[in-house]
């Protein structure tokens, strides 16, 4: 396979001579791993900018490149995340939906069961992802969105922690794959007791409120800095592949 992420010049695989291979101290593979992170994180700023330069095009590809271990393809790939997924990636070569950090496949037959859950490793790699090119299921920002977002930041960001920690627990992949209804999935219920847990973190919202000041403070010199924050609130909760609207350039 002499596959090549478009204008990358790089191979999007490092292949595995033998399954369960040690690579990660071998000179070729941090050679590449190196050279394909950089070409990466470059191609992703410039994905992030032209997403908001161009006139959306659903056949333009914008979605963030990171690189993930494909079982499949018993090879280190560039993969793309998928839209609206905590941690979930594509391979660039197979085409195989995987965790990116679990590696636990997508199966087709259990689309719906197993598309809205996550893992933790998985959670917080694509979430710092998503922080750092600025990506979440929004596009659009005004100053009642700011507003909203600092009244959160200082009074009730312990609420959203405990929220936030709750429903992820509660979407963990589930360990034994089976055919369900999606209709039937009780996700609401989940949502309303991830809600009443994150209430018992109210004894801590004066204790916070220090520290979510510091937070918001470098944001009255940067609204670089400030949008950072405003979109790790956004994308920890609404994961999607769209860039705020006025990021300025990187």
């Amino acid at each position: 396979m002499e596959n090549k992420i478009e204008n990358l010049g790089i191979n999007d695989y490092f292949k595995f001579e033998y399954e369960n291979q040690d690579v990660k101290n071998k000179p070729e593979f941090k050679k590449w791993y190196k050279n394909a992170k950089e070409k990466i994180h470059k191609e992703n700023l410039k994905r992030s900018k032209e997403f908001l330069q161009k006139e959306y095009d659903p056949n333009d590809d914008y979605r963030i490149l990171t690189i993930g271990f494909c079982k499949k393809c018993m090879s280190y790939t560039i993969c793309s995340i998928t839209d609206y997924s905590f941690c979930y990636v594509k391979c660039n070569i197979c085409q195989q939906t995987f965790c990116i950090g679990c590696f636990q496949e997508l199966s087709q037959d259990n689309y719906f069961l197993i598309n809205d859950s996550t893992c933790l490793k998985g959670y917080l790699k694509a979430f710092y992802l998503r922080i750092i090119y600025r990506r979440s299921s929004y596009e659009r920002t005004n100053a009642c969105y700011f507003i909203m977002h600092i009244i959160i930041c200082l009074f009730i960001t312990p609420l959203y922690i405990g929220f936030l920690s709750n429903l992820v627990g509660l979407i963990i992949h589930p360990k034994k794959i089976r055919k369900v209804n999606y209709s039937k999935r009780p996700m609401l219920y989940k949502l309303v007791y991830s809600i009443f847990r994150g209430f018992l973190m109210f004894p801590y919202i004066i204790s916070f409120f220090p520290f979510s000041v510091i937070l918001l403070l470098p944001g009255i010199f940067s609204y670089r800095y400030y949008l950072y924050i405003y979109n790790a609130y956004l994308t920890a909760l609404f994961a999607g592949p769209y860039s705020l609207e006025n990021v300025g350039d990187n």
